[in-house]
């Protein structure tokens, strides 16, 4: 049976922390969001994170008391998407450069290929960072 690369990987990565560790690896439902910068040079910033990580940012912005709903997950990851990318490009940037960020692009699963994924881990789960076409911007 030939496999594609993300159940290949998937299996394999499973198989091996099974076999040799007795760690059974769960599979994240990934929330993903995307910024493009337009202005005065292009690219992308995406951030993914595992949804229980996403949920206590939410209680963090919207209070333990609220009942996190699918919109306010949404709406955190498009708020933290947009503040790192413009954090990103403006310590890329000469000081009083202006620049120009599109409206976050939400998705879930994998956000796909852009950029070299960067892993960071917190106290309750890993969250990727992935920048694409920045390199402009510092120059």
């Amino acid at each position: 049976m030939v496999m594609d690369m993300k159940d290949a990987v998937l299996s394999a990565v499973s198989a091996t922390m099974e076999e040799m560790f007795f760690i059974e690896p769960q599979k994240s439902d990934f929330l993903w969001s995307r910024v493009r910068v337009l202005e005065p040079c292009t690219g992308s910033v995406t951030m993914a994170f595992p949804r229980p990580l996403l949920e206590q940012m939410a209680r963090a912005i919207f209070g333990e008391q609220e009942r996190i709903r699918e919109q306010m997950l949404w709406d955190t990851l498009a708020e933290v998407v947009n503040t790192v990318a413009g954090r990103i490009v403006s310590s890329l940037l000469p000081p009083e450069t202006t620049f120009r960020l599109s409206v976050p692009e939400n998705g879930s699963g994998w956000p796909g290929k852009k950029g070299e994924p960067l892993l960071y881990m917190t106290d309750t789960g890993g969250l990727v960072v992935m920048a694409e076409g920045l390199e402009d911007c510092s120059q």
